[in-house]
């Protein structure tokens, strides 16, 4: 089997996934990744009211059913509430992907402590936040799928360095990290609990 039948199987059919920050970057290709194997979506985004609702209409072409929700899951009660109301819109889920996140790097001296909070909170805070509000469903349904995500912003200088260490040599595409969420959602990867995967061409191998 190539690369593109499996592209063309839905592997994701009838599931519905939670995405958070996927108005752009990864969480944007994962989306529609997703979309495109079936998938339901449901993402969050945070200020991006236009690249929300280009998103929505984007994912709803590729013929499943998609809402943006404007939330933030750093807050407990917030995120209990997307919960809540994706179970009503969408009857389940099956999902969640932990993408959102923010990079304020700075040396220790210049770091403020409400700049180590936000990102504690968003980066951290976050994922407990969401897992809780997802487990419970999972549970009933005696199946799911959690995927948290982390990845560092460097700039473009560092980043070319990067890519000449990769052994593929090439940089990696929200495509790439998108695929491996696919399998990861689906049920070919059911038995696989508990896993670091690393999408990062062989650099650190």
């Amino acid at each position: 089997m190539t690369i593109n039948q499996v592209k063309d199987m839905k592997l994701l059919e009838n599931k519905t996934a939670i995405i958070t920050g996927a108005t752009r970057g990864i969480g944007r290709g994962i989306a529609i990744e997703f979309a495109k194997h079936g998938a339901n979506v449901a993402f969050t985004y945070n200020s991006s009211v236009d690249a929300a609702l280009a998103l929505e209409q984007e994912l709803n072409n590729l013929g499943v059913k998609a809402r943006g929700y404007q939330s933030n899951a750093a807050e407990f009660d917030k995120a209990q509430e997307l919960a809540k109301e994706v179970l009503t819109e969408f009857g389940r889920i099956d999902v969640l992907i932990n993408n959102a996140g923010i990079t304020k790097d700075n040396l220790l001296l210049r770091i403020s402590e409400e700049d180590f909070d936000q990102v504690i909170k968003v980066n951290l805070k976050s994922v407990f936040n969401l897992t809780k509000a997802v487990i419970r469903p999972m549970m009933k349904h005696r199946a799911g799928s959690i995927i948290n995500m982390s990845s560092a912003k460097l700039d473009e200088a560092i980043g070319h360095v990067c890519i000449d260490c990769i052994p593929v040599k090439r940089g990696g595409t929200p495509e790439d990290i998108a695929n491996a969420c696919v399998f990861l959602a689906s049920d070919l990867s059911s038995y696989i609990t508990g896993q670091t995967l690393s999408v990062d061409g062989g650099m650190l191998t």
